[in-house]
């Protein structure tokens, strides 16, 4: 019988090992260098492949996509109405599956700065001055 619960009770300490571990979802979602139309959107995640960033204003239903598997951990969200409260959020994907989503919470000012003319990716940004 010992012999039996032995093995028995090595199996489940073994279980965990062999479970796939889950997609980490980002951290620290924040948007930053907030102006009239434009927002830095940032966050940490100890490990994936790339991100999904999606945003909308607080009274949408439904989000847009901002960029799909980026491999930065940052993006300019551009396109933004002054004035507006917004709701972002960012995945995390791994090989084969997603996080959760994370979201954040920021709101757009009516003053204008060169961010507000921002085109790029989030990797090749170009000002408009």
């Amino acid at each position: 019988m010992k012999r039996y619960l032995t093995k028995a009770l090595f199996l489940m300490a073994m279980l965990p090992c062999f479970v796939m571990a889950q997609c980490p979802a980002p951290t620290q979602v924040a948007a930053s260098n907030i102006a009239g139309s434009t927002a830095l959107i940032t966050w940490t995640c100890p490990s994936a492949n790339s991100f999904d960033v999606e945003y909308k204003t607080t009274s949408a239903s439904a989000w847009d996509t901002a960029v799909l598997g980026t491999t930065n951990r940052y993006y300019y969200v551009s396109g933004l109405s002054t004035n507006t409260a917004y709701q972002v959020r960012v995945r995390s994907n791994c090989s084969g599956s997603s996080s959760s989503w994370t979201t954040a919470t920021f709101s757009t000012n009516g003053c204008l700065g060169s961010g507000d003319l921002a085109i790029g990716n989030g990797s090749n940004t170009s000002y408009l001055i």
